[in-house]
Parts: structure tokens; C-alpha cells; sequence
């Protein structure tokens, strides 16, 4: 498996979960709306509505990182990436290639 796929697999599996913690978050905000409806001490029930707000927040934020991993998904598949991915590993063997005939990473291993 290739770097572009594993970073698309990561995509995938990110947008999902954060789907789901949004469609959790926004089921525990229901639940908080109602339990404050229901509640007769408005002391309870702000405090119930309060956390209906925080839930609320939270989803949003999950559907905000869901868009962000469904977009990185697309932008890597639209893009030819291919070369940028093998530019950029063989850039970073030359770096090490480059420290290691310094000393640096021996030394930094053995540090």
C-alpha cells in the first residue's frame, strides 16, 4: 500500500469516525433539551440546557472535522500526487543520507 492510499484510508476512517461522534453528540443534546423541558427546578433544567448547548458544540465540531477529512480525501484523489509523495520520500532519504554520513544520527541514536 502506497502512501496515498494509506493517507486516503486514514481520510475514510477519520470522517467516519467523527460522523458518528457527531451523531452521538447531537442525540446526548436532545436528551438534555428534553430532560430541562421536563424538569420542573429551572436551576436543573439551565443546567440541562447548558449541556444541550455543549453537545451541541461538540457535534458541530466533529461535523467540522468530518468535512475536513472528506475534503483531504477528495483533494487527494483529485490530485496526481503520485509524484509529490515519491519527491518528497526521496528528499527525506537524502536528508538522512546527508546526516548520517555526519554522525548525526548515530550519535542521536546513540544519545
Amino acid at each position: 500500500m502506497n502512501a496515498k492510499e494509506l493517507i486516503s484510508n486514514h481520510c475514510i476512517k477519520s470522517a467516519s469516525h467523527h460522523n458518528a461522534l457527531a451523531k452521538a453528540n447531537l442525540k446526548i443534546s436532545k436528551a438534555h433539551v428534553a430532560a430541562a423541558g421536563a424538569n420542573k427546578d429551572q436551576t436543573i433544567a439551565q443546567a440541562h440546557r447548558d449541556l444541550a448547548a455543549h453537545h451541541e458544540t461538540l457535534a458541530n465540531i466533529h461535523d467540522d472535522q468530518q468535512e475536513h477529512y472528506e475534503s483531504m480525501r477528495e483533494e487527494l484523489a483529485s490530485a496526481s500526487g503520485a509524484e509529490a509523495f515519491d519527491n518528497h520520500e526521496s528528499e527525506t532519504r537524502n536528508m538522512q543520507h546527508a546526516l548520517a554520513r555526519d554522525g548525526f544520527l548515530k550519535s542521536a541514536a546513540q544519545g
